[in-house]
């Protein structure tokens, strides 16, 4: 089981929200001076609330969690997995029955340079061949990302370490001299890419995008 929800969060208004959030979330969000980033925290949580509600209503809301060693969060009440990420104006969570990672970035200017630097050799010449590169590198960085978050390792892990086949179907990861036991799968939501990893050989369920109004969260 996987699900993926995503949404705009402009149109939320933050001093409505403390009610549906948890404690600490809600610390977290007033400690940001930017509307925008208040915004996008808030939005990230009530996904994973609004995600919760439809796959497991027996979990009480807003949910408890919290890091593990890793830093990657976990639920207090329940063996599923999430993750969640934002970025320009969208927040995205996954909900999964194993080990997953998401990640949005919304598509800007790059610098293949940051490409060469970090990125697997492989994956800079694609990036440096696409007649799009600004798109290619957002769309190779998210996946990566997805992967970093979903291992738990994050950037222990050196970007250079290993390479994202986009030519295979489903999309992998190669590591070690090996495929690793990883699949993975991206989006475009308007500017933005997003990215879903899961600890998987299987390829992913077809539909697991969900694109919320984010006011629609705004219950228990």
């Amino acid at each position: 089981m996987i699900r993926v929800f995503a949404a705009d969060v402009t149109p939320l208004d933050v001093g409505k929200c403390l009610r549906f959030v948890s404690p600490v979330r809600w610390r977290k969000v007033c400690a940001y001076r930017h509307e925008n980033d208040r915004k996008l925290s808030l939005g990230a949580e009530l996904l994973l609330n609004y995600g919760l509600r439809r796959i497991a209503p027996q979990i009480a809301r807003p949910a408890e969690y919290f890091a593990d060693v890793n830093g990657k969060p976990r639920l207090a009440a329940s063996s599923l997995h999430f993750n969640l990420s934002h970025s320009g104006a969208c927040a995205v969570c996954a909900i999964a029955d194993r080990p997953v990672g998401v990640d949005v970035e919304r598509e800007a200017e790059m610098n293949l340079d940051i490409a060469r630097k970090f990125f697997h050799p492989d994956e800079y010449r694609r990036v440096a061949a696409c007649p799009n590169p600004a798109s290619s590198f957002v769309e190779y960085w998210v996946l990566k990302e997805s992967y970093l978050k979903a291992t738990g390792l994050g950037f222990a892990l050196a970007l250079d370490s290993f390479c994202i086949d986009m030519s295979a179907e489903p999309v992998r990861v190669l590591g070690n001299g090996a495929v690793q036991p990883w699949t993975l799968q991206s989006w475009r939501m308007g500017d933005h890419h997003i990215a879903l990893c899961r600890q998987s050989d299987a390829p992913l369920e077809r539909d697991i995008l969900e694109t919320v109004d984010i006011c629609e969260c705004m219950s228990q």
